[in-house]
């Protein structure tokens, strides 16, 4: 994966500085690589100067998250 994709899952934009109780519905955990991570979900995932030749990627990343549904 580019950095230009990775860094808004591992870097620390977006990281959960106020709400670590179990209750939190805003919370978004998850794993990569073995490392935990913790985003607020109101800032996250943000992709800074987006062109077309990253496109191809981005486009992977979300047919990734989103497959298709089999009917």
């Amino acid at each position: 994966t580019p950095d230009y994709i990775k860094n808004a899952f591992i870097g620390p934009y977006g990281d959960c500085v106020h709400c670590k109780g179990d209750n939190c519905k805003f919370r978004k955990a998850y794993s990569i690589n073995g490392v935990d991570y913790e985003k607020c979900n109101g800032k996250t995932f943000e992709f800074y100067e987006p062109d077309l030749i990253k496109m191809q990627k981005y486009l992977e990343l979300f047919k990734n998250f989103y497959p298709k549904k089999q009917y």
